[in-house]
Formats: C-alpha cells, sequence, structure tokens
C-alpha cells in the first residue's frame, strides 16, 4: 500500500529473492502478487550479477506494466561474513534520471546528457527531447566514442565540435559508476571564448567547470539511484540471518528511501508470517476469503437472478397449460403464445448470466476509448444514425468488457431513443477525474427513472444492460450516472478517476 500512495513513485516494483532466484516477497503499484503467483528469477541477468556480489543496473526499457521508460536494479544481501544471502531486485522508471539531468547547470548555455555502453542517447534536460531522440545513435560525438572504446578516463580528451544543437561546443565525458552509462557535458565553444582576453585560461577554466559539473551529476546520480538501495543491505542482512524483530526506521523522509523503508517492513512481517505456520495459515485464508468473497457475491447475483427469471418463467407456462387444459376447447395459438412468451423471458435470463458470467474474471487493462466504442457498434445497425466520436487518443484503465458498454449504451439509443438519429461521445477534463460523455438526441430518460434505470430490478430492460454497464466499471472504479434532460436526449456521464485514463502516445 506503501509504493501505491507514495508521490514519488519511482519505483513500481520490488522484489525479494533467494538464492536460488525464487521470488519470496512481490511488492507493485499495479499488482497484489499472492504466494502462488511467485515466480523464477534465476535466468534474469540481474539476478545472477547481484549473486556474483556486483550492483547491477540494466539498460532502460519501456515496462508493461506502467508504459513508463525504466531500469531494473538488483543489490545483494549478504551476511556479516560477505555470504550472499538472497537479492533485492527493483524496477524504477528514468524520471529521475531526467530530473537530475534537467537540474544541471553548466555555464550559461551548457547542457548534459546521459549515454549507454552502446552509445544510444537515454536522458537530457528537456523531456521532449528525451522522448524525439530516445534511442538515437550518438557514436559521432567524440567523447561518447571514446566511452564506447573503453579509452580509460585519466586519457580522455576535450574536444571541440558540432553538439546537439548544431553549434559548436567543447565536449568531455564521465562513466557513472555502478553503471553502463556515462555523462556527456557539452558547453558551446560561442560561450566559452566571448568576452575572454586570455583564451587559453579561460577554456581550461570552462573545462574544469564542466568537469565539476559533470562529477557533481555523476555523484547525484549514483547516490540517487544505487545508494538508498545500500541503506537497506543491513536490515536484508538481518532478515537473512533469521532477524525479524528488526526494523528500519527513517523519520520524516518522502522519497523514495522513505518508500522503500516502509516496504522493508511490510516485507519483514509478511516474512514473520511466512515463517510462523499459523500466522502463515491465517493470512492465507483471509487473502483467499476476499478474492472467493467477490467471486461468491457476483455469481450470487448470477445464479439468483437467472434462476429466478427461468423458475417465474417456467412456472408460468406451467399454469396456462392447466388453464388451458382445464377447458373443454383450448385454443392452440394462445397456448402458443404464451409459450413464446415464457421461452423469451428464459432466453432473457440466459443472455444476461451469458454476460455476466466473465465480469472480473480477467485483470484491467489500458483501453482506447475510440477502439472499444468502433468494435462495438460493428455488431449493430446504425445506419439511420450520425455519430460524432471526440475522443482523441484517450485511454482508460477498466475490464476488458469495456466493449460491451458501449455496445449496451448504443443498443439502449436504438430501442428506446425513439426519435434519435444522431451520438455523441466526447470527455471533458475535471477536478475529480475526466468525465466521458456519452450522449444521443432522442427523448431522454424521465427524472424518477434516471437512477432506476441501473438497478437489478428495472423491468423495462430485461436484458438488465445498465445494471451491467455499471458492474463492469465498478471494477476499476469508475461511476456512472444519467443527466440528460427529459425531452431533449440521453446524456450518460462516465466519471473516470485520475490514475485510471491517460492519453496513448503517438
Amino acid at each position: 500500500e506503501e509504493l501505491l500512495i507514495s508521490r514519488q513513485k519511482t519505483l513500481s516494483q520490488v522484489t525479494l529473492l533467494d538464492t536460488d532466484g525464487s521470488e519470496l516477497i512481490r511488492l507493485s503499484r499495479f499488482h497484489t502478487f499472492l504466494p502462488g503467483e511467485m515466480s523464477d528469477q534465476a535466468d534474469n541477468p540481474a539476478f545472477q550479477s547481484a549473486m556474483q556480489g556486483s550492483s547491477y543496473i540494466s539498460e532502460i526499457y519501456v515496462s508493461p506494466d506502467s508504459g513508463l521508460l525504466s531500469m531494473q536494479i538488483a543489490i545483494p544481501v549478504m551476511t556479516d561474513t560477505g555470504e550472499i544471502t538472497g537479492v533485492i531486485l527493483a524496477e524504477e522508471n528514468a524520471v529521475r534520471l531526467w530530473s537530475e539531468v534537467s537540474r544541471t547547470n553548466v555555464g550559461e548555455t551548457g547542457y548534459v546528457y546521459l549515454v549507454d555502453r552502446q552509445g544510444r542517447f537515454i536522458a537530457y534536460y528537456e523531456l521532449t527531447e528525451v522522448l524525439r531522440n530516445y534511442g538515437r545513435d550518438m557514436l559521432h560525438v567524440p567523447p561518447v566514442q571514446d566511452f564506447v572504446s573503453g579509452k580509460s578516463v585519466s586519457s580522455r580528451i576535450v574536444y571541440e565540435y558540432p553538439g546537439m544543437n548544431g553549434e559548436d561546443v567543447i565536449g568531455v565525458y564521465a562513466p557513472i559508476e555502478g553503471t553502463e552509462w556515462a555523462v556527456v557535458t557539452e558547453l558551446p565553444a560561442k560561450e566559452a571564448y566571448e568576452g575572454i582576453t586570455s583564451m587559453k585560461n579561460f577554456l581550461y577554466a570552462a573545462i574544469i567547470l564542466a568537469i565539476i559539473g559533470t562529477g557533481l551529476l555523476v555523484f547525484t546520480l549514483t547516490r540517487r539511484t544505487i545508494t538508498p538501495l545500500r541503506a537497506l543491505i543491513d536490515i536484508a542482512r538481518r532478515i537473512g540471518t533469521g532477524d525479524l524483530d528488526t526494523y528500519m526506521v527513517i523519520a520524516d523522509r518522502e522519497d523514495e528511501v522513505g518508500v522503500l523503508a516502509v516496504t522493508m517492513n511490510h516485507m519483514q512481517n509478511e516474512l514473520n508470517k511466512l515463517y510462523r505456520d499459523l500466522e502463515q495459515q491465517v493470512e492465507k485464508l483471509r487473502i483467499n476469503q476476499q478474492v472467493l468473497s467477490q467471486a461468491r457475491n457476483k455469481l450470487n447475483i448470477l445464479n439468483t437472478v437467472t434462476f429466478q427469471d427461468i423458475q417465474n418463467a417456467l412456472f408460468s407456462m406451467h399454469g396456462y397449460l392447466l388453464m388451458e387444459e382445464a377447458q373443454d376447447n383450448p385454443d392452440p395459438e394462445k397456448i402458443f403464445s404464451r409459450q413464446k412468451t415464457g421461452i423469451e423471458r428464459i432466453s432473457s435470463a440466459l443472455r444476461f448470466a451469458d454476460k455476466f458470467q466473465n465480469l472480473g474474471l480477467n485483470p484491467p487493462e489500458w483501453q482506447k476509448v475510440s477502439q472499444s466504442f468502433l468494435y462495438a457498434i460493428s455488431h449493430l445497425d446504425l445506419s439511420s444514425f450520425s455519430r460524432d466520436l471526440q475522443v482523441d487518443s484517450l485511454e482508460i484503465f477498466a475490464d476488458p468488457l469495456l466493449e460491451s458498454v458501449f455496445f449496451i449504451l448504443t443498443e439502449n439509443v436504438i430501442r428506446h431513443g425513439k426519435t434519435a438519429n444522431a451520438i455523441t461521445v466526447h470527455f471533458e477534463e475535471r477536478p475529480a477525474g475526466l468525465t466521458l460523455f456519452f450522449e444521443d438526441n432522442g427523448s431522454g430518460v424521465p427524472n424518477d427513472l434516471k437512477e432506476k434505470i441501473f438497478d437489478l430490478s428495472y423491468e423495462t430492460d430485461k436484458d438488465r444492460g445498465l445494471f451491467l454497464v455499471r458492474e463492469i466499471l465498478s471494477v476499476t472504479g469508475i461511476t456512472i450516472s444519467e443527466n440528460g434532460e427529459w425531452g431533449k436526449g440521453a446524456r450518460f456521464e462516465i466519471l473516470v478517476p485520475d490514475g485510471a485514463w491517460r492519453y496513448a502516445e503517438p
């Protein structure tokens, strides 16, 4: 929980591994991992490097969970005698790199950027430049060539060459200890030479300033990335020796160090439960009961509604048959009509069960609103309707049945909109999150029915579609209400909380 409420949000996942690479505890912002979901990390290069006694920082990659540029960090857990008893594995997004780079000043117009061991561009002081140039080959830059070729720092040379913006710069590089990265510092030659009486002396001063700035950045990056994790090694070593009663206390820290401290304490609590058989069983039962309770509630609703509808339909059909049999001249057409009505009610109940049975079974995912809407209406005849879709690249985090939400809303327009001939979908950012609007120009919903239409027992909606819509959206905390004006059309407002919506990258 502490990871999820952190304001820094630089760490997306922390895992404790044993010496075989098996996951003992795994905490994530995006998923609660149960004991049965732990996996084997023995083949992970990060784990293998840490087991050799070295800290490890991976290349930057796009995290499949957060969608952000991230890196993986591994730190060995050692005893006082140097024996490795496990590994701490963490995933951190690259925002911290950009933040540190943006705070580094070199002269008036100088700048720094980061490259990896292959000479690819990975960080810069302007985020837009990072997004546009990430992964760009920088091997044409002399300091980058020296870094990639492995030239020693003691023999490095200060070069003059065309810089990032095309102007001549004075450049130098410095490797970042413990990583496969280097900091490249560039100072425009124009600034270096401007107003200088003694060109040689000022040039040396500029170079010294650039090197100092580079050194400070290297120190800051190292401290921000590796040192916070090393601060946890001592407590991790105690855990490895079986001491589960010592907790890490860091006061007044709201950055990643504080979050890691709280997280480590939480992990320690979990390990206590694992080592104590009775508490372990209680914890497993509590987690299983929570999951089973959610599934049981949904199944109870499904079974109760389906059973009652089918039972009522069969009871009515049976009663009609008994009434007709008691008559001397039963009317076959009337019998057929009543049997047909009963069969339609049973069919409606089964359709509802079919739609509801998969709700909550698959994990939520990021989905494009435009794509979900277009897939939904592809199953319907909207030849007599105009459609205005204004959602740009909007994505929302919702149950995989999001397409069914738009299908049901659109189908309701066709069935109940009467004079409706236009559908509009648009959105608006608000303080409480983002509101997605689904509107038509039909007759609308009477004021006394605006809430009832979402009820399970609402009789007019035989398929209970709007009840299903509300249930699908509620899986990720999204709510829906109808706020249209009676006589002018329906207006469904879908409130998506912050953290559950975003704009897709082009």
